[in-house]
């Protein structure tokens, strides 16, 4: 089945910890950025930081169910890029021991998910340094505009 949110999850995924982070986050022109993420981490991820995020768990947000589940399974990166590009998105951000993240990670193909995960990202995605304290349960990269 599908993950759902739990404590253990809460542990997993600390965004009290991680938020601030993310609140400073600009895109090169100054803006906030979009961020992309887990759908069911969409919510907290705006709560936590007032920016805007592509998916989220409601039925208004179909296309961005669509598009989300579309970039995480994509065993072309450029196929992933061009939805991120599309949607505006300037940061990628995954907490690497959430239930979201097992479930991509259980799929059998090289996806575009998976290669994050392994540290094989596109030259095209920049990983973040993160503190600390949160490095290790988080994965925050910086998609690299296009000229």
């Amino acid at each position: 089945g599908f993950p759902n949110s739990t404590s253990d999850e809460s542990a997993a995924c600390p965004w009290l910890r991680i938020a601030p982070v993310l609140r400073e986050l600009k895109t090169a022109n100054g803006e906030p950025p979009i961020l992309f993420g887990f759908i069911h981490q969409g919510p907290e991820m705006m709560y936590r930081t007032g920016l805007r995020v592509v998916g989220t768990p409601y039925h208004r947000n179909a296309q961005g169910i669509l598009d989300t589940h579309a970039v995480l399974t994509a065993t072309d990166p450029e196929d992933a890029r061009r939805i991120l590009r599309a949607r505006g998105v300037g940061y990628l951000i995954f907490c690497r021991d959430s239930g979201e993240s097992r479930f991509f990670r259980a799929m059998k193909a090289d996806t575009f998910y998976r290669r994050i995960y392994e540290r094989r990202a596109p030259k095209w995605l920049h990983e973040q340094k993160l503190p600390l304290i949160i490095k290790d349960q988080f994965q925050l990269l910086r998609v690299e505009k296009i000229k």
